[in-house]
């Protein structure tokens, strides 16, 4: 099966599960068999259980932060095997399931009623496929990842041991350095974004192109962290892009590049504004800040959480609470809206109380969008810029028994008003159109960066006294 056909098999599969866990509900007899044809040799659900499937069935169930149906894991892995062995079909009445492969089929229970059901069912069609042989491993890989899809969620990813391995043994300078290109986190094949001055850009990829495959590899059924490490790598190395775009496809190779994204940047601009540029939330981030403003005591500030990727949890409550003087800032809520933890403002004298302008755009996610909408919320400041990545989860890492990891989503980040962030990210108060000029993300001067000018245009026509950006109550700094 062709890459675009199975990418749009998949696509159908999410509107459909529903509608097929309701047809394998109908009660029926044996499975029809053609006529003059032998009846096929009956498989066994007592086959040896693959450790790493029962790993991440497991894992899901007891983890993720919502239940998710047992069929829909079911359905996923089925389908997904599926796709890598033709012969494997299925039909269902009533209670009652049955697989087939070739001369072989296998009669099931139906609907599963616990995960371990779900576990030997498919570890049953993965021996019916194979016969008598041990799963091949890229079947495995496979079916992990249909039922970390099955979740729902594109954070929740199961991770091969190649690319766990390739990560975890090479020097983080291989992986550092990218095309310029931001995917989206729900379609991770479709371009969200081109930066500026990239070589994508400049070899005319744009926001709505796909990514058919990269360095010949399809990209159909690959998850996000997959197909995001796979477009990262070596400052000046090539990698080779397969694109479907509205005028066709074609194939071009593109020049990985490091951006100046990795220091914090703190410039008085002009009036006595403070610009404050953090593209990453590490140890000593908040202090730093904290000890700029107190000591410049600025008429404004202008909070740059562009291409923000989030990092250190910690450290961005922190930042966010210089800004905000009492009350929840954020916390994070597990299974069923259970609270996992609650960050509170500390009352003290220190409290920044300059009206405040926060950057953000595509590529603003995790504790940036976390900062941004606890801002938000509290109305302590403007928001600017573009709709954040929407990325507002908390994930845990687990490894499993084939070297591989398993991602799962076990929390959500809430704001002060305890609604979580929007799946498709954080809306700003105003948005901006992208700069034609260079920007501080392209190694630009603040001053001479549009979108900073923006703000400072936001701060000078703010009027005060009405809550969006100046603290209400509170000493100067």
């Amino acid at each position: 099966m062709t890459a675009p056909m199975t990418a749009r098999r998949n696509e159908r599969r999410l509107a459909v599960a529903a509608a097929m866990a309701a047809l394998l509900g109908v009660v029926v007899g044996a499975t029809p068999l053609a006529a003059g044809r032998p009846a096929p040799a009956k498989a066994s659900l007592d086959a040896p259980i693959d450790d790493t499937i029962r790993e991440v069935v497991k894992s899901l169930e007891a983890s993720y932060v919502e239940p998710v149906p047992l069929d829909r894991y079911a359905l996923f892995a089925l389908d997904a095997l599926a796709d890598v062995e033709p012969c494997l079909g299925r039909k269902g009445e009533g209670a009652a399931l049955t697989l087939s492969c070739a001369e072989r089929s296998l009669r099931v229970a139906w609907p599963p009623k616990s995960s371990d059901d779900v576990i030997k069912l498919v570890s049953g069609a993965l021996r019916l496929v194979d016969g008598a042989r041990a799963p091949k491993h890229d079947t495995v890989k496979a079916v992990c990842r249909a039922l970390a899809r099955a979740a729902g969620d594109p954070f929740t990813a199961y991770l091969p041991p190649e690319l766990v391995a390739a990560i975890t043994t090479s020097k983080p300078a291989l992986f550092s350095a990218g095309p310029g290109i931001e995917v989206w986190p729900r379609d991770p094949t479709k371009i969200r974004e081109v930066r500026r001055r990239s070589d994508a850009a400049a070899n005319g990829i744009a926001a709505g192109d796909r990514i058919a495959a990269i360095d010949g590899q399809p990209t159909a059924g690959l998850t996000l962290p997959e197909i995001t490490t796979k477009l990262q790598g070596a400052d000046d190395s090539v990698v080779a892009l397969q694109l479907k775009t509205p005028t066709g496809e074609r194939t071009v190779r593109v020049g990985r590049s490091l951006f100046a994204d990795s220091e914090l940047v703190i410039k008085e601009l002009d009036g006595g504004v403070i610009y404050v540029r953090v593209p990453v939330f590490k140890a000593g981030t908040a202090r730093a800040v904290a000890q700029a403003l107190w000591d410049g005591r600025p008429s404004g500030v202008i909070l740059d959480l562009r291409h923000n990727g989030g990092g250190l949890v910690p450290e961005g409550i922190a930042l966010a609470d210089l800004f905000i003087g009492d009350g929840v800032v954020a916390g994070v809520r597990g299974r069923g809206g259970r609270v996992t933890e609650e960050y509170a403002a500390r009352r003290d004298a220190k409290e920044i109380a300059a009206p405040l302008v926060v950057l953000v755009d595509g590529s603003s996610a995790s504790a940036s969008e976390l900062v941004s909408m606890a801002l938000k919320e509290s109305r302590r400041a403007r928001l600017l810029g573009a709709q954040t990545a929407g990325k507002g989860s908390v994930q845990f890492q687990i490894q499993l028994p084939d070297g591989g990891v398993l991602k799962v989503t076990t929390g959500y980040y809430v704001g002060p008003e305890g609604r979580r962030l929007p799946e498709n990210g954080l809306e700003p108060h105003r948005f901006l159109s992208q700069p034609s000029s260079r920007t501080v993300l392209d190694g630009a001067d603040p001053k001479k960066d549009g979108w900073v000018q923006a703000a400072l245009d936001e701060l000078r026509g703010h009027k005060n006294g009405d809550g969006l950006v100046r603290a209400p109550t509170g000493p100067e700094p």
